[in-house]
């Protein structure tokens, strides 16, 4: 679903937004709601820190898709929410805390960036081939 509004998303859900038409995709998970009851979600930025920002403003920026929606618990929300105010601040490192990394942290508790797997083993591919055709 594109978002064009402001819609009640829910702490957990996923945001995703495209960089290029190929990819890759930056991506940020809703973790609450700010004092005057807008969405906030935990953006991390390239060659940022990671910080909070309303929904509105994260997807003033691109064309913004909801991905997989987040927990119905309350327990879950919760330990979305302690997990994002852990890495808020958190330098941007593409290796170890890029916003898939932090996505994924925030939302299951585990760091992960699949992205950036497929990067590795693309180019690990292309290497090898270079070094058999020499």
């Amino acid at each position: 679903m594109y978002i064009s509004r402001n819609p009640r998303l829910g702490i957990g859900t996923e945001l995703l937004q495209k960089i290029t038409p190929i990819g890759p995709i930056h991506k940020a998970s809703v973790v609450g709601r700010a004092p005057n009851g807008e969405e906030v979600v935990l953006d991390h930025p390239k060659g940022g820190n990671a910080r909070f920002v309303t929904v509105k403003e994260f997807v003033s920026k691109t064309q913004t898709y909801v991905g997989e929606r987040g927990p119905s618990s309350m327990e879950a929300q919760q330990a979305i929410q302690n997990r994002a105010l852990q890495l808020n601040g958190t330098p941007y490192n593409l290796l170890t805390h890029n916003c898939e990394h932090v996505t994924n942290y925030v939302r299951t508790g585990k760091s992960s960036s699949p992205q950036l797997g497929t990067v590795v083993a693309l180019v690990v591919i292309v290497v090898l081939f270079c070094m058999v055709a020499n």
